[in-house]
């Protein structure tokens, strides 16, 4: 069953796109936002400028042509996904003029960061376009880098079910 909202509260308002949104602050009320929020299948949730994903455990179509589509046009779309951070990315470094900048993708190990990482350098690279073909080609190439550290061992886990 749904979990409880509780009396007053709408669906939406006790889940927002961003949980410091939320009528109530409390572990509680966090929990249960991200359930509503799986249950409706939306695994992307903002916590301030922190994107928090949750696995759909299915293929909700999230990284294609489609699905950027909203976030490359002049005013882009504001709902959380990584797509939108890359948007804010680029955003920052136009405030400040250009200069570095970084993401950080953080998670267990098969929560999906590579597969979010190449989605969102699929991304920069359809929103760059042809302007910048160079540095394009380098971000395409270095997914094979990412794949790398993707598979390394650590202490934690050998990552031998990436290999069968």
């Amino acid at each position: 069953p749904p979990p409880a909202v509780p009396f007053g509260v709408t669906p939406r308002s006790a889940a927002p796109d961003d949980l410091l949104d939320l009528p109530e602050y409390s572990y509680t009320t966090l929990l249960n936002a991200m359930r509503l929020r799986h249950m409706r299948y939306e695994p992307y949730t903002w916590i301030g400028p922190v994107l928090v994903s949750l696995n759909p455990c299915s293929d909700l179509d999230t990284y294609s042509r489609a699905a950027m589509r909203p976030y490359l046009g002049p005013t882009p779309c504001e709902a959380p996904h990584p797509f939108a951070v890359v948007v804010r990315a680029l955003q920052g470094i136009a405030r400040k003029g250009g200069g570095p900048a970084a993401v950080l993708v953080t998670g267990e190990s098969g929560a999906g960061k590579t597969e979010a990482v190449k989605a969102m350098l699929s991304f920069l690279i359809a929103r760059q376009g042809a302007r910048s073909a160079r540095v394009c080609d380098s971000l395409v190439g270095s997914t094979q880098a990412l794949e790398a550290f993707g598979n390394a061992r650590t202490l934690q886990n050998s990552n031998s079910s990436r290999f069968g």
